[in-house]
């Protein structure tokens, strides 16, 4: 099943209201490149947590809080999601769904499904968009495990509607080298994101896959337990993302 027998399959979970910032384009992504190293990719947009068959990649775009609270409403179906997942990747403010409490400032909050260790806070309105002169531009170090040999950043924006604070022993994605953090509170410091099991959840938008194409095969890659080396060709499909890290590393080093 999935990348064993040539496929790479993706479950777009809830694209009809997880539907914010372009993060689509993380699916555009994966499909792109998973085709480019030969593989039959298979998108699947699925409604409901049970209707998730079994899958290389589950993706959540980024979702508002209001839409999170009631998909959180529905737990019925996460078991299925998590067994039949290699990778389920997460972006911005979806993370709260797999949280415990979400505590919010003029409504209801809501219990997410309970995989992610955290205390989570909504965030007051004018802390979301931040201005002059640091921006919402994002630039991470990955882990590691997500890098690849000579990129080993990421960038792109970020909108922090909520503050994470996750428990220690929760793995970070990221190292942040510019923005604030998931608890809001360290600038150009501190982690962003976290992973748990399966799941991988970052603040990382623009989207995420298609400014950093290395970050996409790293994960392709894991799911499909098979290496593809960076030569000359594969530079050359990323030239103009290549040329955007670097414009924008320049940019930033002008603003710090």
């Amino acid at each position: 099943m999935g990348s064993k027998d040539g496929r790479l399959i993706i479950n777009w979970m809830f694209p009809d209201v997880l539907d914010l910032y372009g993060d689509r384009g993380n699916i555009m992504a994966l499909e792109r490149l998973g085709r480019r190293l030969g593989f039959d990719v298979v998108i699947r947009r699925v409604e409901s947590f049970s209707a998730a068959g079994e899958a290389d990649f589950s993706v959540f775009c980024s979702g508002d809080l209001d839409v999170v609270s009631s998909l959180a409403r529905d737990k019925s179906g996460i078991e299925n999601l998590l067994a039949g997942s290699k990778k389920i990747l997460v972006f911005g403010t979806t993370g709260a769904l797999f949280g415990g409490e979400t505590v919010r400032l003029s409504r209801p909050g809501f219990c997410g499904l309970g995989l992610l260790d955290a205390e989570i806070k909504e965030r007051p309105a004018y802390l979301v968009n931040f201005k002059y002169p640091a921006g919402n531009d994002y630039l991470l170090e990955l882990d590691a495990e997500y890098a690849k040999e000579g990129f080993d950043c990421a960038s792109g924006v970020y909108l922090k509607s909520v503050t994470v604070n996750a428990a220690p022993e929760v793995k970070p994605f990221a190292k942040v080298l510019f923005g604030l953090d998931n608890t809001g509170e360290l600038e150009h410091a501190g982690f962003d994101g976290a992973v748990f099991g399966n799941v991988i959840w970052t603040n990382l938008l623009g989207p995420a896959l298609v400014k950093n194409p290395w970050l996409t095969l790293s994960l392709i890659e894991k799911v499909t337990g098979k290496q593809f080396p960076i030569d000359e060709e594969m530079r050359e499909f990323w030239e103009f993302e290549l040329k955007s890290l670097h414009e924008f590393k320049e940019f930033i080093k002008k603003k710090i």
